[in-house]
């Protein structure tokens, strides 16, 4: 069981909008990756077309950066 928790700022810092959610995964990399997916979606819905994401996920940004599945992290 894990948590995820997006955070949305404008240009200074300000808050726009926060978001959690619980999830059942078998690994750290799958739920940060539901957690990046779970901001896209969030940042689709309000029309926000210029998103910085940021991980502390070194395995899910390695699979991302090497266009690998995380399935193989």
């Amino acid at each position: 069981m894990g948590a995820t928790v997006a955070v949305f700022r404008n240009n200074d810092g300000g808050l726009i909008r926060t978001a959690t959610s619980k999830i059942s995964a078998t690994s750290a990399p799958i739920i940060e990756a539901n957690a990046i997916r779970d901001s896209l979606i969030i940042a689709t819905n309000m029309n926000i077309n210029n998103l910085i994401i940021e991980t502390d996920c070194q395995e899910l940004y390695q699979a991302i950066k090497s266009n690998s599945s995380i399935a193989k992290v």
